[in-house]
């Protein structure tokens, strides 16, 4: 099975939709109401964390730092980089998401 990476322009519109994904949840989770809130941020939390992952791993497929080595055994030097990557691409998603969110938030 070949795998095709995704281009840097495709990586950085995954991470825009990402973002967007993020903000999503609270905004529509506030329109459904209170019993719905959570289950709308958690799962476009998951959603975003999902796409960020996918893209972070392509990113480093792209940069030389692929998870799994040529004979196909995991690297796992190279996943916790990405993984760790993933995780500050999301705490910077979730800085933007809320600056996106703040205007909703206020308004209610």
């Amino acid at each position: 099975m070949t795998t095709t990476t995704p281009s840097p322009k495709e990586i950085v519109a995954g991470y825009a939709i990402a973002a967007i994904a993020l903000a999503a949840g609270p905004v529509l989770g506030l329109a459904a109401g209170d019993p719905a809130f959570t289950i709308f941020v958690r799962g476009f939390g998951l959603l975003a964390l999902g796409i960020v992952l996918k893209y972070t791993f392509a990113l480093g497929r792209l940069r030389g730092f692929a998870a799994h080595r040529a004979d196909g055994a995991l690297d796992l030097t190279n996943s916790l980089r990405c993984l760790v990557a993933s995780m500050i691409v999301m705490f910077a998603l979730a800085w933007l998401a809320a600056a996106l969110v703040a205007p909703f938030v206020h308004s209610n």
